[in-house]
């Protein structure tokens, strides 16, 4: 797929709401967090009315595997009905597999400090691949390692609340090998499968390098980054020679935005698609318009 995509982007959490198995949702009732949005908008039946033409799809791990070992393939079979939905209206799927929220059995064994986690994680990417197969279009395995690295383990404002250097290593080394796990797990079921991560532009390069192999794209996401900035990140990354997807940007869109994309595409810089945040409700629809 060549053509340049945009669409809209949301975590599992904020679309579906009521996360009961996940370790964010103890997080949340004991006070320790906000809740999520559990009335978030559903942008699936919105999408192509606003002129969408791709949609990133989270999938929720604690949905699918409420239990170590146990699959709720019903589950699953729901999130295959949506991809089917998507691609009935020709909306490109992106499906992610992680966006910060664990199983809470993940958690309660160690979470990503666990010298089977990525082996676990793999083995839920296995199972994922192997049901929805080749209806989806691109496969995102972990959206912003670093992040939850910073949040989870050196800053402890996001579950495990942890502040010690040496788990930040550790869970960060373990993030890396379940991306490749993954990517592995997903091509042994389809073999011409788009596997790549969600990396936010600030500390791409670092946390790409060590996955460069086993990405078959890049996926980009900035927090507000001023547009010159973003077109520099976006300029760096185009030494990968691979495919690049602005997974999510938010808080909201700006013209500005684009057009930084606009130029780093002009620099050589291989950007093929734009998703905004889903929520709050940005204005990408007035900045496309603008650059028409």
């Amino acid at each position: 797929m060549s053509r340049f995509v945009y669409g809209a982007s949301q975590s599992a959490r904020q679309r579906e709401g009521r996360t009961v198995h996940d370790d964010w949702w103890e997080a949340e009732q004991s006070g320790k967090m906000p809740r999520a949005f559990e009335d978030a908008a559903d942008e699936l039946g919105t999408s192509q009315q606003r002129g969408h033409t791709a949609h990133v799809l989270p999938l929720e791990w604690s949905r699918i595997e409420p239990a170590e070992g146990q699959w709720n393939y019903h589950e699953l079979e729901r999130y295959g009905q949506a991809i089917e939905e998507l691609t009935k209206n020709s909306l490109a799927s992106f499906v992610t597999l992680h966006q910060f929220a664990n199983p809470r059995w993940f958690a309660d064994r160690g979470g990503w400090l666990a010298g089977d986690s990525a082996e676990l994680f793999a083995r839920y990417a296995d199972v994922a691949a192997q049901h929805l197969g080749d209806r989806v279009d691109f496969w995102i395995t972990i959206t912003e390692p670093t992040i939850l690295v910073a949040k989870g383990f050196i800053e402890g404002s996001w579950p495990p609340f942890s502040r010690k250097p040496f788990s930040a290593w550790r869970a960060s080394r373990n993030l890396t090998a379940a991306h490749k796990g993954a990517y592995r797990a997903i091509h042994r079921h389809v073999p011409r499968a788009l596997v790549g991560g969600a990396h936010h532009l600030q500390h791409a390069e670092d946390s790409l390098r060590p996955v460069l192999k086993t990405s078959d794209f890049i996926g980009a996401i900035d927090s507000g980054s001023p547009s010159e900035e973003i077109t520099r990140r976006l300029l760096g990354l185009k030494q990968y020679k691979k495919p690049i997807y602005f997974t999510e940007n938010k808080p909201v869109d700006t013209p500005e935005t684009l057009r930084a994309i606009e130029t780093a595409q002009k620099g050589g810089a291989d950007v093929r698609g734009y998703f905004h945040a889903a929520h709050p409700a940005g204005s990408l629809y007035t900045a496309l318009a603008s650059l028409r």
